[in-house]
Formats: structure tokens, sequence, C-alpha cells
């Protein structure tokens, strides 16, 4: 399979030219040894989604080389990669939210979910999501919670309708992007004590 690269924040990120198969996309469990597959992905989130960017671009880059090195799970995150031969196209994690609080240990939120746009609409979001689901669920986590900011995405809110997610709270004006207008950000649930 012939790749490309997208040369972005200094890093080259591969990107596949030819059309593929999903049925070949591996999904797995990230490890701690993964740093490199984190940076990867979270590099190519962040090109594909500037207004996520808080920091400047160096200091971002900074940010993703130091979280590379010293690149570990907790015990109360969950991260899956997807996978398209030794390259990786697609994320979720999350973990949860306060640990130490006994009546919070049951949800797990979503920090991150994310598949490079060229291999979207083709199952392996909903594919990443099952996956975390299942391995949380046994887990003894009962309910998982979603804030984003891109609520008109709408790859991103028929995953979560498939996925048997119901949007809740939404808050207006969220956050302002670098061209001054102002984003809305929703919180989307499920219950995963009933699937």
């Amino acid at each position: 399979m012939k790749k490309t690269f997208l040369l972005t924040f200094g890093i080259l990120v591969p990107l596949f030219s030819n059309s593929f198969d999903a049925s070949t996309v591996n999904i797995r469990k990230l490890e701690n040894t993964d740093g490199e597959n984190y940076k990867q992905i979270t590099v190519a989130l962040l090109t594909c989604n500037p207004e996520m960017c808080i920091r400047s671009i160096q200091e971002q880059e900074q940010s993703l080389n130091r979280q590379c090195k010293k690149f570990s799970i907790s015990k109360y995150e969950t991260i899956y990669g997807a996978f398209l031969e030794d390259t990786i196209i697609g994320i979720v994690g999350g973990g949860v939210p306060q640990p130490d609080c006994c009546e919070q240990k049951h949800i797990v939120e979503i920090c991150i979910l994310f598949v490079l746009p060229k291999y979207r609409n083709q199952g392996i979001g909903t594919r990443l999501l099952e996956s975390f689901i299942e391995d949380v669920k046994t887990k003894g986590i009962t309910r998982i919670v979603f804030p984003f900011i891109n609520v008109n995405s709408y790859s991103l809110q028929k995953v979560l309708a498939k996925m048997n997610f119901e949007q809740g709270v939404s808050f207006s004006k969220w956050i302002k992007e670098q061209d001054g207008t102002w984003c809305d950000r929703s919180l989307f649930r499920c219950d995963v004590s009933t699937r």
C-alpha cells in the first residue's frame, strides 16, 4: 500500500493514498508503549480542528513531546485506537472524572473520539465506541458522558445515536473561536447498564 505523509507540527503523520477495506482495521487497547501513536493521532486531530488548540503551536508541540516520552495510562483511563496496518487512524479515550468520589466511580467521561476524515463513515468510530463501552462495562461503569463542542458534526451525532447516546444539557456560547464566533457545547450520555 502506497503511503503519503502530512507534515504538521514538525511531525510526519502518515496518510494512506489508496482505498482500503474497513474490516482490516484493527481496534485495540492502547498501552503505555503507544506514546508515539497517541502523539500522531492527537496531532492529526489538532490539525483537523485548529480551534481546539488553546496554546500556540510551539507550546502544543512541546506538550505532546513531553506526553509522548512519559505516556502512561492510569487504571482510571481507557483508550482504544484504530489501526490500519501499523498506522493509527482513530482513537477513543476517557476516564473516571473523579476517581476518589464514591458517587462518581460508576461514570466515565469520554475525552477524545476522533477518526481521520478520510476514514469516516465506514464504521470505525462505531467500532471504537463499542470496544470502549464493552471494556468500561467490565469495570462496573454504568454511565458514559461525552461533552463536546462541535454539536453540528453530523458524523459524530450519527455515531452517538447509533450507540444509544442521548443529548442532555447544552451550553450556549461555551467557547470563543479565534475568528470571534462562539461555539455551543452539549453533553451526551449513555446508560450502559441497560445495554
